[in-house]
């Protein structure tokens, strides 16, 4: 009987799908109507663009991957390859539960990171006991 193993490590994950994207700005919902097609496009860029931010910020990304966050083109991605180890912990640990709290309210600010900040601190205090 094989033991379980955890989540691929940052190498092994790196090599293994250096091309995955992480997040996109063109990965949005087809709405009802091109009105809200519309406001889910833009809403998906914000939320893309926040969290550039947010990476490029705290020296989670390789390299600067656009001067302007919020005014990222359409097809902009965030790939695997872009982000450091502690970036892709990052994505793991906090962007699936602060773009849940997004997607409570579709009005909600999406500059707010505290959700990723806490995620990062968390990140932190590990790697100090390690």
């Amino acid at each position: 009987m094989m033991a379980k193993k955890g989540p691929l490590g940052y190498k092994e994950f790196l090599l293994k799908f250096p091309d995955w994207v992480l997040v996109s700005a063109n990965q949005f919902p087809t709405e009802a109507t091109p009105e809200l097609t519309e406001r889910s496009r833009r809403r998906q860029r914000e939320i893309v663009g926040t969290f550039l931010r947010f990476l490029q910020d705290h020296g989670l990304v390789r390299q600067v991957l656009h001067e302007d966050p919020p005014n990222i083109p359409n097809d902009f991605a965030i790939h695997l390859r872009d982000v450091t180890p502690d970036g892709l912990e990052i994505f793991r640990a906090g962007y699936l539960k602060w773009l849940e709290s997004l997607d409570r309210n579709v009005d909600s600010d999406t500059s707010d990171t505290k959700i990723l900040e806490k995620a990062l601190v968390a990140l932190r205090k590990k790697r100090e006991l390690q």
